[in-house]
């Protein structure tokens, strides 16, 4: 019997480590929250914005207007369509209950480089309940980053988000570890990575997540392939950057309810387009 019983604790610990059952979907603005229910996802932009919805088809997202950014003040300022042009949804059991992530994505801003992403973090309980919200956007595309959710420490889920663009064959990547602890969207760090095909080297970078017990570990692996590059030099950095792996890790500091990086590695990954 206490066999059996280890078994199943280990399986419960397994799924709620990995977040086995977290998938994400897309909805249409009007079909329901919930089954059942008459709120629709067009409702929940409306309650997200009630402040800031201008004429109902253009909204100026400055601070103090409810809406913040995960990256700081200094990151909202902008103008966006109201309407949004694609809804995910993220559906996952913390310790507190039934929660739900949805992100709407309003696309481009008029006046900003990067996509308005905005996330609310919401209550299923009953009646969908708006626990806290912030645009998690840092490009021109913003969605969820596998592995989506993670449950590293029992009371604060981690989720992550890619936001990119491309240009000229380069392909800018900035992936953001975001905090669910205490129902509040924190940024834990967010990690800039590079696609380059330059005409000496093509240069890759690949991120991925692993979480355990209490750690968030983040691996970049970097693969350079020489090219022709007949007539061309290469930059200092495109010739400094190496193959191989970067890692990172973030641990859970319970008396802070918070995950504190343990290395400034990522800070340092130097950009084949510059020359820094």
């Amino acid at each position: 019997m206490r066999r059996f019983l280890r078994i199943g604790l280990a399986v419960i610990a397994l799924a709620w480590n990995t977040g086995l059952k977290a998938e994400t979907v897309r909805v249409e603005p009007d079909s329901a929250v919930t089954p059942g229910s008459t709120i629709r996802y067009r409702d929940l932009v409306t309650s997200l914005l009630p402040d800031i919805l201008g004429d109902g088809s253009k909204a100026d997202v400055t601070p103090g207007k409810g809406i913040r950014h995960i990256g700081g003040a200094d990151m909202l300022a902008y103008t966006v369509q109201t309407e949004p042009q694609s809804i995910s949804r993220l559906d996952f059991v913390s310790p507190a209950g039934k929660r739900a992530l949805i992100l709407f994505d309003f696309g481009t801003a008029e006046d900003a480089a990067q996509s308005v992403a905005i996330l609310g973090l919401y209550d299923l309980a009953g009646e969908p309940k708006l626990l806290d919200a912030a645009d998690v956007g840092y490009d021109r595309f913003t969605s969820f980053q596998a592995p989506e959710i993670a449950f590293a420490a029992p009371d604060a889920p981690v989720t992550f988000f890619r936001s990119s663009h491309l240009n000229a064959g380069e392909e800018y990547v900035q992936t953001s570890l975001v905090s669910l602890a205490g129902d509040r969207i924190n940024l834990i760090d967010s990690i800039g990575t590079m696609n380059w095909n330059g005409c000496a080297w093509s240069i890759m970078s690949d991120l991925g997540f692993r979480a355990t017990s209490g750690t968030i570990r983040a691996t970049i692996h970097i693969r350079k392939t020489k090219l022709d590059g007949t007539g061309c030099e290469p930059n200092r950095n495109e010739r400094r950057i190496r193959p191989g792996r970067i890692d990172g890790t973030y641990v859970w500091e319970a008396s802070r309810k918070r995950f504190k990086a343990r290395t400034a590695a990522f800070k340092s990954i130097p950009f084949p387009g510059g020359d820094e």
